[in-house]
């Protein structure tokens, strides 16, 4: 299903058979951030016995205590189910086949998710919070290019979340207290729009000044919109992650 952007920002949950998903806060981000990489693993990337799996089987598979992928995925459906990790379990049935199962208040079943039906949750709960998805037909090599190119130009940075997070607020001119009840989704929109005006601000001068001339044109052409985007990103990279791939196949079975 398409979710509303206004229901999102205003962190309106959305209803996923009985239970409901809800935009993650950003008194939440950092826990967050640690554990979403266990949505964002490419399959296609994988040894090729994971590439056809359920996506659920595949990170129990790969789960060990170097990645925590399924510690990680516990703590993204709290946040996003907006319920205690007691309450979701991850059960095995008689064919070997994993399911989620969320419980009340009183540990009593409320639903059950299945191995396939749980790409659907993975795709809502992406969706919600900010999450680009792998495209599992794009070009592996391509996407090592990008993310090489991503790396060369981050040389000498040292990201962190609190410099983010007061970046974005002195910009946007935001109390701490209305940046930590904004939803993931208009955080990241919010600085994507930040990046985007002054690229083109930047570039824009450059032109106009005479001094420096784009082939293409200026890379940023709009203060407000995005140039198309060839859809060829929102995978992890799995350079260092395929490395120990190997040692868990074999070592783990469903």
């Amino acid at each position: 299903m398409s979710i509303s952007v206004t229901d999102i920002i205003q962190g309106k949950g959305a209803p996923f058979g009985a239970l409901f998903t809800y935009p993650i806060l950003m008194k939440d981000y950092e826990r967050f951030a640690d554990a979403k990489s266990c949505l964002m693993i490419m399959q296609k990337a994988l040894p090729v016995e994971l590439i056809s799996m359920p996506y659920l089987h595949t990170l129990s598979i790969l789960s060990n205590s170097e990645n925590n992928l399924l510690p990680k995925l516990s703590v993204v459906l709290s946040l996003a189910l907006r319920m205690e990790e007691e309450r979701i379990r991850i059960a095995v049935g008689e064919d070997k086949n994993l399911s989620l199962l969320f419980l009340d208040d009183n540990l009593k079943p409320i639903q059950a998710v299945s191995a396939l039906q749980f790409s659907a949750l993975r795709r809502q709960i992406a969706e919600q919070n900010h999450v680009e998805l792998p495209n599992e037909k794009a070009n592996l090599e391509i996407l090592q290019s990008e993310q090489d190119l991503a790396d060369m130009n981050s040389a000498g940075l040292s990201p962190d979340f609190q410099s983010l997070f007061f970046a974005v607020a002195t910009a946007c001119h935001f109390t701490t207290r209305q940046m930590l009840d904004m939803t993931i989704y208009e955080f990241e929109e919010r600085y994507k729009a930040i990046n985007r005006l002054e690229n083109h601000r930047i570039y824009q001068q450059a032109g106009m000044s005479g001094m420096v001339t784009f082939k293409s044109g200026n890379p940023y052409p709009s203060w407000c919109f995005d140039k198309k985007d060839d859809g060829l990103h929102g995978a992890v990279p799995l350079a260092q992650f395929q490395q120990r791939v190997g040692n868990v196949i074999g070592e783990k079975a469903i």
